[in-house]
């Protein structure tokens, strides 16, 4: 597929001075350290109480370094009891994409999911949390929960004190862009292409602890974006780009639900073998790579921005991204929507794929 970069830098530039572009209400982003985050994120994956959603280093790093013993782990088991109670797994699991709400996009099922870690991720410091939990979950619960934070605050609080005082750089680097109007405009124009609504959606990012130096990597929780980073005291790590990536699933997962359901059927009808598995792989993750990634940074982070470079880590997800480039943001500066380019572009996509790669993405 011939990219058209040079046409599609003009549109851009013609959207940005703001050339016929529809009145829109600006999204609200940043990015924030809350300690009540950090350390619920922390210690719901040492839990490892849902394999595969939580993960496993945190546990590792924990039981190697910071240690654990027979009475953590009745604490632990008996909190991964409560999450899972109090968890919604609706939409969560790779459903069929012919019969589920989501089809080939996040369901909207898991922006409301966890109303436990809601809770957390809103509130400043583990006390404010635990006096928000009341109608949440019992009151027995919520009585476990503070012996279960007072037995471990010893050895937490000293990694998110630590981990609090390093990423203030970090946060001032990459809230330079996320908190400017020219970003909180864009991705509103962003939510206008999804066709969800430009009401000032919230879309807060939250910086937490993890044990590995070497990535950054993220998820969205709800309507929370968890970046998990490790970064050196007086580092200025800028991760708006990531930030901008879990923020398209987000608006992936708000659009109508009769939308996400007649560009799936649309995709399948013309590349049913697409999709055996891996559904979220075989659009919305490449849609996520385009706006949140590439188009992000061509727009705020310019001297970054090399179209040849290796935006994703799994080869599918990266081709696919470049190939769906040039098409998606042409009609995206000219006012598009989803519903004008996606399906089509899909499909012709998935064609060209499957005769290069000879079959589907192998993993989600």
């Amino acid at each position: 597929m011939r990219m058209r970069l040079g046409r599609s830098a003009i549109l851009l530039s013609m959207l940005s001075i703001g050339v016929a572009a529809p009145r829109t209400v600006a999204a609200q982003t940043g990015a924030h350290y809350r300690q009540a985050a950090d350390v619920f994120e922390m210690l719901d994956n040492v839990s490892d109480w849902w394999p595969g959603y939580t993960d496993v280093l945190y546990r590792e790093y924990w039981a190697r370094h910071v240690g654990l013993s027979a009475a953590d782990d009745t604490m632990l088991a008996r909190y991964a009891a409560l999450r899972t109670r109090h968890f919604s797994k609706a939409g969560q699991s790779n459903e069929n994409p012919a019969t589920s709400e989501g089809g080939l996009f996040t369901a909207r099922a898991t922006l409301s999911a966890d109303r436990v870690g809601d809770v957390f991720y809103r509130s400043a410091t583990i006390d404010d949390a635990l006096a928000s939990l009341d109608g949440v979950v019992s009151a027995e619960e919520i009585r476990f929960l503070r012996r279960f934070y007072a037995h471990f605050q010893s050895r937490y609080l000293p990694l998110v004190s630590a981990h609090e005082r390093a990423v203030q750089a970090s946060l001032a680097a990459t809230n330079e862009t996320l908190t400017s109007r020219a970003f909180a405009d864009w991705l509103a124009s962003v939510e206008r292409f999804f066709d969800v609504p430009n009401d000032g959606y919230r879309y807060d990012a939250l910086y937490v602890w993890w044990p590995d130096t070497l990535r950054v990597v993220a998820n969205p929780r709800g309507r929370f974006l968890v970046v998990r980073a490790l970064v050196k005291p007086g580092e200025a790590l800028h991760v708006g780009d990531v930030v901008a990536h879990e923020a398209i699933h987000v608006i992936a997962a708000r659009q109508p639900s009769p939308q996400k359901r007649a560009l799936t059927d649309a995709f399948l009808r013309g590349c049913p073998a697409n999709t055996s598995v891996g559904r979220l792989t075989t659009i919305e993750e490449p849609l996520a790579v385009v706006f949140g990634n590439m188009l992000f940074t061509r727009t705020f982070r310019p001297q970054r921005y090399r179209y040849a470079r290796r935006w994703y880590g799994e080869p599918w997800v990266d081709v696919s991204a470049k190939l769906l480039f040039s098409p998606i943001v042409e009609g995206f500066v000219q006012g598009g929507r989803i519903t004008d380019v996606v399906a089509e572009q899909g499909v012709q996509l998935c064609a060209a794929l499957l005769s290069v790669r000879g079959g589907a993405p192998t993993r989600k």
